[in-house]
């Protein structure tokens, strides 16, 4: 199955478990990975659903979801309704659970009282101890909850981890914490996958008019956003008949009634955010001639998934980014994008690409090339899959 749109309809019909996954079969000889209860939104996407529906169909692996919840910005994943049909349950070798704030404890309990050889997975999408405090999840979570899911880590056979240095920091933690544990912790990469990009054949050319420079925005952004203050207020004051900033997904407003862009000085041509479902679509669609991707340097930031690059090169999009992890690791400077550690920096990153349609076009083509080259489902990039579920 390759279609997010009839996986959706097949789980939602109401039917036996024989129609609602084609795919199931107890004695097929693969390895049965069951992922539980995915959001329908970025993380739910790309760490569940998209392994989901490219390992299903292997001739090694066979990789299944409950449901899919739909995304609720005041609920964690975990606070759904998420029940786990017994034969799902016994048919899986692995289940995976998404991140969970609240007690594991009982969920394992029932789970291993139905299947008791199975493995028990919990997926980190981010490195949660490393929330910084101008993030609306830091107050949201608090130390209670991210007290329980430390607890809920080590109790688990496995943890996955969007990216090695998540893996890296919670093995460490847990050498020192909790010498005796038993809890493996393995990298599994966030990768692409066509199906949201398959009306794109290539990348976008540079545009006429004023450049449009993309801020893919919301309010856990801000400390990002302000760390090229000065370079948005220049550009606005300096540049303004030349380009035009573009704020997809959040239109500045503060939780004190303010608004970032104006504290800043800066007009935003707003973007309200959409659906994941159309997410990649409405993102193609602004017509943007670069992504900026600026980011506080903090171990939050450097241990997240690099998605946000891989989106944009897939769509031809130039990006001037942080120079930090994780941008350092997908972007070869000048080529596949810029890196920028200073604001002077991402002002010449982004005359240059102003300045120059041929450079422009040059770097989104290498950058789209070079995205599906190393961040697709490749057979190379499937074996950290298989390595973990094995």
């Amino acid at each position: 199955m390759k279609s997010l749109k009839i996986l959706q309809r097949l789980l939602g019909s109401g039917k036996p478990i024989a129609d609602r996954y084609p795919d199931f079969n107890k004695y097929d000889g693969k390895v049965h990975i069951l992922f539980v209860a995915p959001q329908l939104n970025a993380s739910g996407y790309y760490r569940m659903i998209a392994p989901s529906l490219e390992l299903t169909g292997s001739e090694t692996h066979c990789a299944l979801i409950s449901q899919i919840n739909t995304f609720d910005f005041a609920r964690t994943c975990d606070e759904h309704d998420s029940s786990i049909e017994t034969e799902l349950v016994e048919w899986a070798h692995y289940i995976v659970l998404p991140t969970m704030f609240n007690s594991a404890e009982y969920v394992l309990k029932e789970i291993k009282g139905v299947n008791p050889d199975v493995e028990i997975v919990m997926d980190l999408d981010r490195l949660y101890h490393g929330l910084p405090s101008y993030h609306p999840d830091y107050k949201k979570i608090g130390e209670e909850k991210l007290s329980q899911l430390w607890a809920n880590i080590l109790i688990m056979d496995m943890v996955t981890c969007a990216t090695s240095a998540i893996a890296d920091y919670y093995l460490h933690k847990a050498a020192v914490e909790a010498p005796r544990h038993r809890t493996y912790f393995a990298y599994v990469p966030t990768l692409l996958r066509r199906e949201p990009f398959h009306d794109r054949v290539g990348p976008c050319a540079f545009r006429s008019g004023r450049a449009r420079i993309g801020l893919v925005a919301h309010s856990g952004a801000r400390g990002d956003l302000m760390t090229i203050w000065n370079l948005l207020n220049f550009l606005e004051r300096r540049w303004s008949d030349r380009v035009e900033p573009v704020s997809f997904g959040w239109d500045g407003q503060l939780e004190n009634g303010k608004n970032l862009f104006e504290i800043m000085g800066v007009s935003c041509t707003y973007v309200p955010a959409v659906p994941f479902t159309k997410y990649h679509e409405r993102l193609s669609a602004l017509g943007l001639d670069m992504l900026l991707l600026p980011a506080v340097d903090n171990s939050y930031n450097r241990s997240r998934p690099e998605e946000r690059y891989l989106e944009a090169a897939a769509l031809g999009i130039p990006v001037v980014a942080a120079g930090q992890l994780p941008h350092e690791r997908c972007i070869i400077h000048g080529e596949t994008g810029f890196l920028a550690t200073t604001e002077g920096e991402f002002l010449n990153a982004i005359g240059e690409l102003v300045e120059s349609r041929e450079l422009a076009s040059a770097v989104a083509k290498k950058a789209f090339e070079g995205v599906w080259e190393r961040f697709g489902y490749s057979d190379e990039n499937l074996c950290l899959f298989r390595e973990a579920y094995s």
